[in-house]
């Protein structure tokens, strides 16, 4: 993984919250080597500042210490869209002892998923993780000084439709009018360099006549081919001919299954040799075998393993 952002607070009481974090609203400053916040004293009011970062394919790793947890909640924004408020929050220090991942729609946060099996205690540094590895949004907390990071993620939700925007930091204030004050530390934002090749192959045709001969097709025949990724597989696409060398790209599918329903009446009766291309998330690439096969729309069948000869009859 590579890192892209790290903030340790270090500076001077009352400076403000070091580049590229911005604030949004409340009181955003420095004290005691500690990124603080304060919201205003209203119900529901909060203190809000943005990093300006995706949390993209990646882990985000940040410390959080609530002096109170009366009527107060600390969360983490890490899929808004800049202003109208949809995406997800990760409420991680709520009045009644919450660990909550909610989405978001303008501000609504709708629970879906929850952990309430670890009590939050007030002047405790916990560490928590966020994580996206292309599926699936993840959380998990820890108490700094007495616990290690646990292997398993508290919290879990597949999402294929993820999309990126702005990471941010919250404190709020919950229904009572109250201002309050929470302290973040220790910011580490990784993305996930993902550089494994995904795997595929060519289901059908079959490549297990390739010894003997080689299929024989005609009409319209459904290609079909597998493929896997350690993150995710973007797309699978079929060719006839080699794909290095000049191949005609028959057709890209998206999703799995990965099947193409090809004219063969539209080529040319004879050898052609078939490819499936996969491509992953981060845009590897990985190409199948070869299968040949034999196209005939003549109407004239060749045995399988025989070769066929172009034909000339002679008319007097």
């Amino acid at each position: 993984m590579a890192v892209i952002l790290t903030t340790d607070f270090t500076n001077t009481d009352g400076s403000a919250w070091p580049s590229p974090w911005v604030s949004s609203a409340g009181t955003n400053t420095i004290q005691l080597n500690r990124g603080q916040q304060e919201s205003p004293n209203a119900a529901w009011a909060a203190a809000v500042s943005y990093a300006g970062q995706s949390l993209g394919n990646g882990t985000l790793y940040v410390t959080a210490r609530t002096p109170s947890i009366t009527n107060q909640s600390m969360r983490i924004d890490f899929r808004y869209d800049n202003g109208a408020g949809n995406g997800y929050r990760l409420i991680i220090g709520l009045s009644y002892s919450g660990f909550e991942l909610a989405r978001v729609d303008a501000f609504a946060d709708t629970v879906i998923a929850s952990n309430y099996t670890t009590a939050w205690a007030a002047d405790t540094n916990y560490r928590i993780a966020v994580d996206f590895n292309g599926t699936t949004l993840r959380a998990k907390r820890w108490q700094v000084d007495t616990e290690t990071e646990p292997v398993s993620w508290e919290l879990s939700v597949a999402d294929a439709t993820y999309t990126t925007g702005d990471i941010g930091l919250r404190v709020q204030s919950e229904a009572t009018a109250a201002a309050v004050t929470g302290l973040w530390d220790d910011v580490s934002l990784s993305d996930y360099v993902d550089t494994t090749a995904p795997v595929v192959s060519l289901a059908n045709p079959t490549p297990s006549g390739q010894t003997a001969g080689y299929e024989h097709i005609s009409g319209t025949t459904v290609l079909s081919a597998t493929a896997t990724d350690d993150v995710a597989v973007s797309s699978v696409a079929f060719y006839d001919g080699d794909p290095a060398g000049g191949g005609t790209l028959l057709a890209t599918v998206a999703a799995s299954p990965y099947e193409y329903s090809w004219d063969t009446t539209l080529v040319a009766n004879g050898m052609h040799a078939l490819y499936a291309v996969a491509t992953d998330s981060s845009s590897n690439t990985a190409t199948s075998a070869k299968v040949d096969v034999m196209v005939n729309n003549s109407g004239v069948w060749v045995p399988k393993g025989a070769r066929a000869w172009p034909v000339t009859v002679k008319t007097n």
